[in-house]
Order: structure tokens, then C-alpha cells, then sequence
């Protein structure tokens, strides 16, 4: 389940004191309570493995994104300011909390 995976990156993120890849999966598991929250609101249980994937291909296209920005890919005003504001975790790699490969290498094994 990816849940103990991700429990167990934190744990060796730890342990390692890497500060980027803490960072990282702390926050996606803060992205994982928030789904299970809006399911709990519905009456749904808790994100399953297949939410927990699309939940990190999001954020990995909205890493993308920001990245684009920054580099000044996007014409100027073609992306939100929220993506400007999110600035601060450019560094947001799925592969810092599971390894070296890509982080879509790793969604194209489950499905």
C-alpha cells in the first residue's frame, strides 16, 4: 500500500536528515489527508492506492508548471499566481520521496 511506503520515506528521510525529501513527503502525505478529508465529507473511505497515484501525477504536471513559469516558458499572465506563490517548493520531485526513478516511470508500474 502506498500509504506505509510513504510512511516508511518519512521515516528514512528522517533518519538520513535529508530536509528536501522530508519536506517532499510530508507534503504529499498532507495531500493524501486532505482527499481522505473531502472523502470522509462524502461518505467515502479513505483515497485508495489509484486516488494516491492521481493525487502525485497532479502534482507532479503542477510541478511542471511551475517550473515552466520560472523558466519563463509560459507567456506572461498564462499562469495563475497561486503558481507563482508555490514558488517555494520547486524542488517538489515524487522521485525525492521514492528514489531515482521519475516519479511518472513509478505511476506507469500501477497502472
Amino acid at each position: 500500500m502506498l500509504r506505509d511506503q510513504l510512511a516508511t520515506q518519512l521515516k528514512e528521510a528522517m533518519k538520513a536528515k535529508n530536509a528536501e525529501r522530508l519536506s517532499t513527503v510530508r507534503l504529499i502525505q498532507a495531500a493524501v489527508k486532505d482527499r481522505d478529508i473531502a472523502n470522509r465529507g462524502t461518505g467515502k473511505e479513505q483515497a485508495s492506492d489509484d486516488e494516491i497515484l492521481q493525487i502525485l501525477a497532479k502534482m507532479v504536471k503542477q510541478r511542471d508548471e511551475i517550473g515552466k513559469d520560472l523558466r519563463g516558458e509560459f507567456p506572461p499572465g498564462a499562469c495563475g499566481q497561486g503558481a507563482r506563490r508555490n514558488h517555494r517548493h520547486p524542488g517538489f520531485h515524487a522521485e525525492a520521496a521514492f528514489g531515482q526513478r521519475s516519479a511518472r516511470q513509478r505511476l506507469g508500474d500501477h497502472h
